[in-house]
């Protein structure tokens, strides 16, 4: 049974992926899972509680490829993080690669925060 968390986790890797939330629930609008993930009654949409990131490879590995693909901005704490990706992929742990996922995606949004609250700052006109 997922636990709220879990719900919540999953839809930020979803959102990561460019899914987008419709009516009938979170769509894979570029199409980036691959074809025997989509179910057959709904295509390519799926309520929040049947995302499968931290279940799934199938479903893991898309995230983790855009995560290789995706320039991750110079934060000295991050300096590793598609590398602790790559060791959890060698050790074969979805959960450890699932939770290195999600600290990629935090440093991305907390690099996007950063660079609007900067040019929030760098905006200001004095008077």
């Amino acid at each position: 049974m997922m636990t709220i968390g879990d719900i919540k986790q999953n839809v930020k890797v979803a959102e990561f992926l460019g899914f987008q939330k419709d009516k009938l629930g979170w769509c894979d609008v570029d199409e980036v899972l691959p074809g025997h993930v989509i179910k057959q009654e709904s295509g390519n949409t799926f309520d929040s509680c049947e995302l499968k990131f931290q279940k799934s490879w199938d479903w893991l590995m898309v995230a983790i490829e855009k995560c290789y693909d995706t320039e991750l901005p110079a934060i000295s704490d991050n300096d590793n993080i598609t590398g602790d990706i790559t060791h959890a992929l060698v050790d074969c742990d979805i959960e450890e690669a699932f939770k290195q996922v999600l600290i990629f995606i935090n440093a991305i949004n907390k690099s996007k925060n950063d660079k609007n609250t900067f040019g929030a700052i760098t905006n200001i006109r004095i008077t």
